[in-house]
């Protein structure tokens, strides 16, 4: 009987053995997977950041390009103005109007004088030149845009 229990306490032994070593195994591969899934989610929060990050910084050059459009836009319309201006007072400045054109007494003097008036502006704005930037207004076919 001796050898029976010895040979059963052996038997129990081995048995807690293999599972105390089961145990161990199963807790070191917990924490292996344990550290893979924070290791995971350490990466995917990285790349979340750097994706935010180039997100941004391509909102900024985009805002950035946009505002320097806008003000070069804004100069180029200044430009634009300054030239027109410029060149209206030159014109205004130099123009004459023919004898009885300062209160035409007839309505084909007022045409005569009013033709007059284009005719020199139009050649005014030809000798003046264009705008240098290019960037004028369109003018119909006298070369001379409405109200002018």
């Amino acid at each position: 009987m001796a050898g029976k229990l010895n040979h059963f306490f052996r038997a129990v032994l081995a048995r807690i053995a293999f599972m105390a070593i089961s145990l161990v195994g199963l807790y070191f591969f917990a924490q292996f997977v344990q550290q893979q899934m924070l290791t995971m989610t350490d990466t995917m929060v990285e790349r979340h950041q750097q994706q935010r990050e180039a997100q941004q910084a391509a909102t900024q050059a985009r805002e950035s390009a946009t505002a320097e459009e806008r003000d070069q836009q804004q100069a180029l319309a200044a430009s634009q103005a300054k030239f027109e201006s410029d060149r209206r007072r030159a014109f205004d400045a130099s123009y004459e109007a023919p004898a009885g054109c300062d209160s035409p007494r007839s309505e084909r003097q007022l045409k005569e004088c009013v033709n007059h008036k284009m005719r020199a502006k139009r050649t005014f704005f030809t000798q003046y030149g264009s705008d240098p930037y290019g960037t004028a207004a369109p003018r119909n076919a006298t070369g001379l845009q409405y109200g002018e």
